[in-house]
């Protein structure tokens, strides 16, 4: 199919979609769900219609996650690292990194939001370290859960790798690692969220038109099905000590996943 036809394809479903959304203000709970359902088939007709088909188990999320900025606070800071290391002495190492020094360790947290903690004593698991990966995250004030967390083994030792959440969404270039030699939990690493949230108001694109920005992009010809689209967020770092939390929605295919700036539309493959 030409990009002419594609562009027709796109224009009709947003239509339809439109009409849908409209309907759906004006009518009752039954009619709602029917609106829905039409909106739902079209869209799902334009994936066959470019080889994709929609997952038996494939939902189309209703509402889009909201952009936020997030600030650091070096008094917050301060009391995450004592909450694991005990009481701490601060020291500004310049360049906008702080280390923390404590009686069972130290740490270093970077205005990038990159910190890591080394412990003098390893932490014992009690035989369960992902129930520890998950209460050290709590500690840090970090936001994750069981499914979020894989393992490998390296040279060092056995790895717990978390995706963090935020609003329930997942950041997904947002990782902590935990690192756990025969004693125990030795070292943490990764990339953190910062301290203190103001949402922004900024429009985000709906989960019905992410995935007509996928079928116009460069990947749309390698999936054959679409299982899951995922909300959640990615994080930059405009300037040191601020981050800002971006709506994205994640393809899930069979070919990997997929990720849709929701106030862009850019697309990109996501590493495995």
């Amino acid at each position: 199919m030409d990009r002419g036809k594609i562009k027709n394809w796109i224009l009709l479903v947003l239509l339809l979609l439109d009409l849908a959304l409209g309907a759906l203000l004006l009518a009752g709970a039954a009619e709602q769900a029917s609106y829905r359902k039409l909106g739902e088939e079209s869209l799902f007709e334009v994936l066959r219609q470019r080889g994709l088909t929609p997952g038996e188990a494939l939902e189309l999320p209703e509402s889009s996650p909201g952009s936020w900025h997030l600030e650091r606070s070096l008094q917050a800071e301060e009391t995450l690292a004592s909450r694991l290391l005990g009481a701490v002495t601060a020291q500004n190492q310049g360049g906008n990194i702080y280390t923390y020094t404590g009686e069972n360790g130290s740490a270093s947290f970077r205005g990038t939001g990159e910190f890591e903690i080394q412990f003098t004593d390893p932490l014992e698991p009690g035989g369960n370290p992902r129930r520890l990966v998950l209460q050290t995250l709590e500690s840090l004030g970090l936001d994750a859960r069981e499914e979020d967390l894989s393992v490998r083994d390296t040279a060092e030792g056995e790895v717990y790798t978390a995706l963090c959440r935020w609003q329930e969404a997942l950041v997904w270039n947002c990782r902590v690692r935990f690192t756990f030699t025969e004693a125990g939990l030795a070292w943490i690493s990764g990339q953190r969220l910062f301290d203190t949230a103001g949402e922004e108001t900024a429009g985000a694109y709906s989960a019905n038109t992410a995935v007509l920005c996928f079928l116009d992009s460069e990947y749309a010809g390698m999936a054959g099905t679409l299982e899951a689209i995922l909300p959640g967020y990615t994080m930059s770092v405009p300037m040191s000590g601020s981050c800002t939390l971006q709506p994205v929605w994640v393809l899930q295919t069979d070919a990997g996943y997929f990720q849709v700036n929701a106030v862009t539309g850019r697309t990109e493959r996501l590493a495995e």
